[in-house]
Order: structure tokens, then sequence, then C-alpha cells
């Protein structure tokens, strides 16, 4: 999805919402500040980076079982264990730490990020689109004025999980 780690893994089940636009629905995942996880650059813990991270994402059709099995009203983390063990900690770091243990030459998940930012680039995707996707601060004045457009967003996405043949979520 483009999305950091601990944005991810930071999400509540409030945050899996679904948005309609143009008549259609789309299942998202909404990347915002909460008690306990506001913005990294204010000195907050596992925050969001940037106030251009706050992104309502459009999920591809392979992720739309988790969507399933997250969302819901509750404000509480969808994944409670990945809350930071101390202040010092950060949301996402307990993941980091099993994927770094379990997969020989972990090189981190940023790579993930790096990969679909130069996949949608250079497959004519709107550079404005992987900007919103990825949570990335244009430096045109004009996207100040640029809103979020859902289908482009899901296209795009919908495209980079083809482009990796990601299977379906199974619980």
């Amino acid at each position: 999805t483009g999305t950091r780690i601990q944005e991810v893994a930071g999400l509540r089940r409030c945050d899996f919402t679904k948005r309609v636009y143009g008549g259609k629905a789309y299942k998202c995942i909404e990347i915002k500040p909460w008690a306990g996880r506001g913005f990294g650059v204010l000195g907050e813990r596992g925050g969001l980076k940037t106030i251009q991270s706050e992104r309502i994402i459009p999920l591809p059709a392979c992720a739309h079982a988790i969507w399933e099995e997250m969302h819901g009203e509750s404000e509480n983390p969808a994944w409670p264990d990945e809350k930071p063990p101390s202040e010092t900690g950060t949301w996402g770091g307990n993941l980091q730490r099993r994927l770094r243990d379990k997969v020989e030459g972990w090189k981190g998940s940023h790579v993930w990020r790096e990969t679909m930012v130069n996949y949608l680039s250079n497959n004519a995707h709107p550079t404005r689109i992987v900007e919103m996707v990825a949570g990335k601060d244009s430096r045109s004045t004009l996207s100040d004025y640029t809103s979020d457009d859902l289908p482009s967003m899901a296209a795009a996405l919908e495209a980079f999980a083809e482009y990796l043949a990601l299977p379906g979520y199974e619980a």
C-alpha cells in the first residue's frame, strides 16, 4: 500500500473504513494520528512521520479479506501486539524484529515503499497519485489544491499488487 511499517502497525479497527466516490465503494485504511500515536516529528513514539503522512489509502482486492477481518468501531489497535513495549519503542518495531529474525538477509520494509514508488512512477501513474499513496509532500504549491483521488489511487495500488502477484489474504 505504500505505507510505512509503523503506519500499518498502529492502525486501529476504526481506521478500516469504507469511502464512496462516484457511486463506487472503496475499502480503505485511514492513516492518522491518535492518542498514543501522534506525529513522530513532535517526539511521539512511532507516530506519523509528516503531516502529509495523514491520508486515506484504498486497499487492493487482495487485501479486502484483511479489511473484512479488521474493520469495526473500536478505537483499540487492530494489532495490539504491535504496541511498543516501552516509552522508547515504536509501532512496528516488534514486527521489524520478527521479520529480521525470520528472514535471512532482511533489509527492512522500506524497500517495499521504494519498489512501489519506482514501479508506479515508471508505469505511467501520475506523480501526484504516487505522492498521495506514499504520503509524500510535493514541492509544488498546486498540491495544496489536489484532493485524494480514490479511483486513481485504487487503480495504482491494484496494478502494483498485480505486478507483485500478491495472493489474497486468508484468515
